[in-house]
């Protein structure tokens, strides 16, 4: 199993390797290849740490031979395409790398509208407290069979959730954030039935108006902000570097 990922990465290493100049490739690829494969093989470092300082490597070491195998008139050019291309390589590493986070939410109608405003705006420690029981959250979000303490269960589970009143309705959402979407939809109804039937005195006032649905697509990351965000970086990252490059070439 070993030598079969050995394999497979020595096989992406050398299709990487093709990016290289033909001279440069014809001279030193092979012994690349197999200087990878004994690194590869022996690296005790999490494949994550292991490819994104390869990368890094990678991306410094190409730069440089084509600059140094790119006519003159052409340097400008080739430096501002091959910053671009690993900025945006370093930034797609950083947005695969951070976690997935899922939202899903639930609606309360609430026919009593000053009992809407108290509960929306400082929810009680009862429905959390009875959620993170009923669900067993400690157990869940614990580690190697050990549940957490329950205080850091419970505080992990008020920063996860979020009450908010919907404008010009008698609706209150409930939204909850976890890494597992179909937690976080179990979280969402369980607080929404916490909300309507913990009070005997309101019965009737509060009823679960939508449950929550576990989400198929994650909240966070937000990829079209790290789009936005990565082509922005990449282009005036590699303007910089462009621009310092023609200006070294004119003092030369």
């Amino acid at each position: 199993m070993k030598k079969q990922g050995s394999d497979q990465a020595v096989r992406l290493y050398r299709l990487l390797l093709r990016f290289y100049p033909k001279g440069f490739r014809d001279k030193y690829a092979e012994q690349m290849a197999l200087d990878f494969r004994e690194l590869y093989e022996n690296h005790r470092q999490p494949s994550l740490v292991f490819w994104t300082r390869l990368l890094t490597d990678f991306a410094t070491s190409l730069v440089t031979q084509v600059l140094n195998t790119t006519a003159k008139p052409m340097k400008t050019t080739a430096a501002f395409a091959s910053s671009f291309i690993i900025s945006l390589l370093i930034v797609t590493i950083g947005h695969w790398a951070q976690p997935r986070i899922y939202t899903s939410k639930a609606l309360v109608e609430i026919t009593a509208p000053s009992i809407q405003e108290s509960d929306s705006s400082s929810p009680t420690e009862g429905w959390l407290k009875a959620a993170y029981e009923s669900l067993e959250l400690g157990e869940r979000w614990g580690e190697k069979a050990l549940p957490i303490r329950e205080d850091e269960g419970l505080s992990r589970l008020r920063e996860s959730v979020q009450f908010s009143p919907i404008r010009l309705t008698n609706l209150m959402s409930i939204r909850v954030s976890d890494s597992d979407p179909q937690l976080a939809a179990q979280i969402a109804n369980d607080i929404a039935r916490q909300v309507t039937t913990r009070s005997e005195e309101e019965a009737g006032k509060r009823r679960i108006f939508e449950l929550a649905t576990p989400p198929t697509k994650p909240s966070s990351p937000n990829t079209p902000q790290w789009a936005m965000a990565g082509l922005l970086i990449c282009l005036l990252g590699s303007a910089s570097i462009a621009r310092l490059t023609n200006t070294n070439r004119s003092c030369q």
